[in-house]
């Protein structure tokens, strides 16, 4: 048996679900700060809502992003108008990884 047999993983123990595209973080990135900008957040909000729909959607998933995208607009943050942009972006930064 070699030495890495053991450890590999089968494509049945795999999990692979939606994440976001390591490739396009950047992209991603900036096109939430420039919508969330053009809706006149304050600034002290938009980085930290970017960087956290940032790291659940590439690192938990893109259904964690959705649910915090809708948790933020319940709160209040931001309108529906903007939620529904927001969704739009995830769905278009995702793939199956």
């Amino acid at each position: 048996m070699k030495h890495n047999e053991a450890n590999r993983q089968t494509r049945e123990s795999r999990q692979r679900s939606n994440m976001l595209h390591k490739g396009r973080e950047n992209y991603f990135r900036y096109d939430v700060e420039d919508l969330l900008r053009a809706h006149e957040l304050p600034e002290e909000r938009v980085l930290p809502i970017a960087q956290t729909l940032l790291s659940k959607g590439s690192r938990l998933g893109i259904n964690e992003a959705r649910d915090y995208v809708r948790e933020k607009a319940a709160e209040g943050i931001y309108g529906p108008e903007v939620e529904k942009k927001l969704l739009a972006l995830i769905n278009q930064y995702s793939v199956y990884r």
